[in-house]
């Protein structure tokens, strides 16, 4: 849900609502449904991508029964290479409320190129910094706008 900018000026807001709900064996279970919002903000800097976003989520414990809070935080910027293509860079921080969870922090970088107006395909890394982050997690990715 658009809150300020979304074509135009220098600042924009959004939030975004999000649900899942896992679907195993043929079932759902109301136990495993999660869901939080996520707070993207942008600034209009030319020649650059600068985001951020918040998100606060409520997710089932990875270890027995229950629910706890996580916080995650972004930072990044991005500039054109050449042509349809961009290479982005992130800090990414994420903060849980379950007990012995370790704050999770990576250092991430990846390419996007703009195949046409809606198509766009992306890959890139995620690096560890912290003793509870993956040490490195390589992803693809398409994204089809319609």
């Amino acid at each position: 849900m658009n809150v300020v900018g979304n074509d135009g000026g220098f600042f924009a807001l959004a939030f975004i609502p999000f649900v899942t709900v896992p679907l195993g064996q043929g079932r759902v279970s109301g136990d495993s449904i999660e869901g939080g919002v996520g707070i993207p903000w942008a600034l209009d800097v030319p020649g650059w991508d600068v985001g951020f976003q918040s998100t606060f989520s409520v997710i089932h414990h990875d270890v027995g029964a229950g629910r706890h809070a996580e916080f995650a935080n972004s930072v990044s910027v991005g500039h054109t290479l050449v042509g349809n293509l961009t290479l982005s860079a992130e800090f990414f921080s994420s903060v849980s409320t379950e007990d012995r969870a370790g704050w999770v922090g990576t250092v991430d970088t990846w390419l996007t190129f703009q195949v046409s107006k809606n198509l766009r395909l992306d890959g890139g890394v995620y690096i560890g910094v912290t003793a509870p982050a993956d040490n490195l997690h390589p992803w693809i990715g398409v994204t089809w706008q319609y």
